[in-house]
């Protein structure tokens, strides 16, 4: 008697994406290909896609997606956004946008994304930015006093300038 066995193959997007990194090996690590390849990755949570960017000589602290860049784009997910820092990714690095700019830590208070502020803190992202605590103190309970604290601990201060406004209140005006 024979037996068959019925093989199902399961295709993710990561594994696609895997596909499409192995086919374009040729790019060189300054090309924007790689770049966009490595934001991709970071913006899916693909690990091994970012993992083998880094390692093809891709900038961690490139700007690509939107005029993002990956620290910004994993600053939610602690593993990956360790690897980034751990591979020269800058905690700092300021975003810049049409409209706003600013560092991944002003932007991760600006979202109340209390996971993010953690990550970033513990990558050693710099708490002192004046506009930080501003955002922080703008936000609702519970997460608002808790990112206080975090940033705080973190020896995050507020601006004692009378002239210093937050910057909700300043578009209020």
């Amino acid at each position: 008697m024979e037996i068959q066995k019925s093989h199902k193959l399961k295709v993710s997007g990561g594994i696609l994406l895997g596909f499409f990194l192995m086919l374009v090996v040729s790019i060189p690590a300054t090309r924007p290909g790689r770049e966009w390849m490595l934001a991709q990755a970071a913006e899916r949570r693909n690990f091994p896609m970012v993992r083998w960017c880094i390692e093809h000589g891709v900038n961690p602290n490139i700007h690509c997606i939107g005029e993002t860049n990956p620290i910004l784009l994993a600053m939610d997910d602690r593993q990956m956004l360790h690897y980034l820092h751990s591979h020269g990714g800058n905690m700092n690095i300021e975003e810049v946008h049409d409209d706003w700019s600013g560092s991944a830590l002003q932007h991760a208070v600006m979202r109340a994304d209390i996971t993010a502020v953690r990550n970033l803190l513990a990558e050693g992202a710099d708490p002192t930015p004046e506009n930080v605590m501003w955002w922080a103190k703008d936000l609702k309970e519970p997460i608002g006093p808790e990112i206080i604290r975090l940033l705080e601990h973190a020896g995050a201060h507020e601006l004692q300038s009378a002239a210093a406004t937050s910057p909700q209140s300043a578009r209020d005006e």
